[in-house]
């Protein structure tokens, strides 16, 4: 990993030098993979540039402040190819670094502000709009310098070395600890670690198995997350009495841990030299580790290292720990590690990581509407629940501040875009700019935008910012945009496109040879575990027939309703539910009390999930003009609900149902052909049957758990095109 640091001041003995020094020369301790080069403003003293060629890096030595311009030319060259420019300096002046890394393409472009003030204040004010656009990510010595540079906007600090009071041994935390977590007088052994392999967790569970059969009291406390956590917790279970053993997500209360556990254990298969053993001797607590681990590691005498090979003398070591004077302990161990010269290494591994977690991760930032009740919000939820699951960064921009009707985790950074203008081109224009802010601070590796409106205005913000837009076609292409000006920037925007997705064959067909080289056709994402089951072969169904869609124009529901009252002429006993919400409610509402309807027909509104209620109804009907991949279609088929629906463009129905086979398609607008198939379906009773047992194989073929990976595995291709 190549990370260019910036010295803004001269490289000297002075304090950002010292701290961007230690910085990087602890980190090549850390890490073998790790490339440092340095611009600086002097020709600095050999001292200052070992680390930097040591590590493989080149020095740079550029006239900033006489030469701004050829500065950020030259900046450009250096920085391109970078994983991560950090700009160390304490005033918006840093822009000039920011914007040559960002145009240079770098992906970590980190501000790290050293003070609370600046000598270049008319230059400092001037600068700070372009500092913000350009600048991704910011780091602070502190909250105070944070604040001054950064303002209101989420920073990092960094403190320019480990507190040494912060872990200091606590008898008050102890207490409320110890009986927040069921303690009690029993032996607390601790852990910290991300879980993976090297941390060896699973041998420290059957060591503490042990443990309890000596000391039934004892707790075990495993703080931390990693790719081994569930297989762990799922030893603890099936090894461990239930409550013996907790489990806590990575947390800042480590004081509070610490303060309340007795012996702090590390089984590493290998290790350098661990932070946490440096904050464990700093409250004072006997710590149990490998052999693996270096003895470098035991700054206070406080280590006790032990083989790998028997959890039994793990066990027996612990439970030999005896109580003592911690606040002594404690204290003692302080005062040793202040002498050691040690304030630097929490530092410099927690920067590490900030490095590492921020490049390595896979970084994809949707762009939607909102996420009320629709099936391009659907599509979104689902996406973001997956690839959340699966570990991926997800950022969800959102151009209108509505209260959502579908969920997204927790893990997920939403942002929402809100402009009150009356001038509705004023309004747009802000909105998008505000959502171009947002997405070049993100920086993601991918941006993918649903529907297309969205798509075609995100492409305009876009431009020149080399980020990959993806767009997702989710309607008829022939009809929407609606708008001639849209539809105008569908033409002149999409050409810069990094790719298109398209749910049907029909919709793809509709654009140019190269749009449709660069396209995908995927399917939508169908949630089975959230889908109830199909009813029982056979069982008999409610008289209702059901339909799910916004209340308006495109859906055609007045369509629909013309069906019913056909049907229902001679079968008076069957009723229509419609759920939805939309503008032509009332219009919907006057026309069936018109038709005398007004107790046969029920629209009750948007519901959370409705196929619970559709599941047991007679037939499901989809009545559309127009659509792309309909949703509510494809889960009622799921559900095994004998299925009707227009064969619409962009021939999304079409796709998914073989007429007579799975279910029945009928002309656009042909009540009178939906009115027939309604009474083919409850008088042919064999044949409805086959036709559901048919349906519900369009589980397996649009289950999210297959799709949502599809989805990122195209957008991780374009990413790196």
């Amino acid at each position: 990993m190549r990370i260019v640091q910036v010295n803004t001041v001269e490289t000297g003995a002075n304090g950002i030098t010292n701290v961007m020094l230690g910085y990087c020369t602890a980190i090549l301790k850390l890490a073998k993979d790790i490339r440092f080069d340095l611009v600086c403003i002097n020709e600095p003293e050999e001292k200052y540039t070992r680390p930097f060629l040591e590590s493989g890096g080149k020095v740079y030595v550029l006239s900033r402040l006489k030469h701004p311009l050829e500065y950020r030319k030259q900046l450009g060259k250096i920085f391109r190819g970078a994983d991560a420019v950090h700009a160390h300096g304490n005033s918006a002046t840093l822009a000039l670094e920011m914007e040559a890394a960002f145009n240079a393409g770098v992906p970590l472009r980190i501000a790290h502000s050293h003070n609370t003030a600046s000598r270049f204040k008319i230059l400092d004010a001037v600068l700070r709009p372009s500092f913000y656009r350009y600048c991704n990510l910011r780091a602070a010595c502190g909250a105070d310098a944070g604040r001054w540079l950064f303002k209101d906007r989420r920073f990092e600090v960094f403190n320019n070395g480990i507190d040494t009071e912060k872990f200091a041994f606590n008898p008050k935390l102890r207490k409320e600890a110890r009986a927040a977590l069921g303690i009690g007088n029993g032996l607390c052994v601790l852990h910290i670690g991300l879980f993976n392999e090297a941390k060896n967790q699973s041998f420290l569970i059957e060591a503490f198995a042990e443990l309890l059969k000596r000391r039934p009291d004892s707790k075990l406390i495993l703080i931390g997350d990693g790719p081994l956590k569930e297989k762990v917790h799922a030893k603890a279970e099936a090894l461990l009495p239930k409550g013996s053993c907790i489990f806590i997500n990575n947390t800042d209360r480590i004081p509070y841990y610490l303060s309340a556990a007795d012996v702090f254990a590390m089984p590493s298969l290998h290790e350098g030299l661990p932070l946490v053993l440096l904050e464990a001797q700093d409250s004072g607590i006997i710590c149990i580790c490998s052999e693996n681990i270096t003895k470098e590691a035991d700054k206070t005498g406080l280590l006790r290292f032990l083989p790998l090979g028997s959890p039994e003398n793990w066990a027996d070591e612990m439970a030999s720990v005896k109580a003592r004077d911690r606040e002594k302990q404690s204290f003692l161990a302080r005062e040793r590690m202040k002498k050691e010269g040690l304030d630097i290494a929490d530092a410099a591994k927690k920067l590490l990581d900030f490095y590492r977690d921020e490049r390595q991760e896979f970084r994809v930032a949707v762009v939607a509407h909102n996420l009320t009740a629709g099936g391009a919000e659907r599509v979104v939820a689902r996406l973001l629940n997956s690839w959340a699951e699966s570990g991926v960064n997800c950022s969800l921009v959102l151009t209108e501040k509505t209260k959502h009707f579908y969920t997204v985790p927790g893990n997920v950074n939403i942002y929402e875009v809100e402009e009150n203008s009356k001038n509705p081109l004023i309004n747009k224009w802000r909105r998008f700019k505000k959502v171009r802010d947002i997405l070049t601070d993100i920086y993601p590796d991918v941006v993918l935008s649903m529907p297309e409106e969205i798509g075609i205005y995100v492409l305009a913000a876009m431009k020149g910012t080399k980020i990959p837009v993806v767009v997702s076609e989710r309607n008829n292409p022939w009809k929407m945009p609606d708008k001639p000006i849209t539809r105008l920037m569908r033409i002149l925007t999409y050409p810069s496109a990094a790719a298109l997705i398209f749910q049907t064959k029909k919709a793809r067909s509709f654009f140019p040879r190269k749009q449709r080289k660069k396209g995908r056709i995927l399917p939508n994402p169908l949630d089975i575990s959230a889908l109830p089951e199909p009813i029982e072969p056979g069982a008999e169904r409610e008289k209702i027939i059901y339909s799910v869609g916004r209340l308006e124009k495109q859906k055609n529901f007045f369509c629909l309703v013309d069906a019913f009252e056909i049907f229902h002429r001679r079968y008076p006993l069957y009723r229509l539910v419609i759920f939805g919400e939309g503008t032509q409610r009332e219009a919907l509402q006057e026309y069936i009390t018109g038709k005398g309807l007004k107790k046969s027909v029920f629209m009750p509104g948007t519901v959370k999930e409705p196929m619970r209620t559709v599941k047991n109804g007679t037939a499901f009907v989809l009545s559309s003009d127009y659509e792309g991949m309909p949703n509510a279609l494809i889960e009622a088929m799921a559900c095994g609900v004998p299925c009707i629906a227009t064969d619409c463009p962009s021939g999304g129905p079409n796709e998914l149902i073989d007429d007579g086979v799975n279910g029945y398609l009928v002309p656009v607008g042909d009540h009178t052909k939906i009115a027939e198939d309604l009474e083919r379906i409850i008088s042919e009773k064999e044949k409805t049957e086959n036709i559901c047992r048919e349906a519900i194989k369009l589980r397996s073929k649009f289950d999210s758990q297959v799709v949502c990976p599809h989805w990122l595995d195209f957008l991780k291709e374009v990413s790196v095109l």
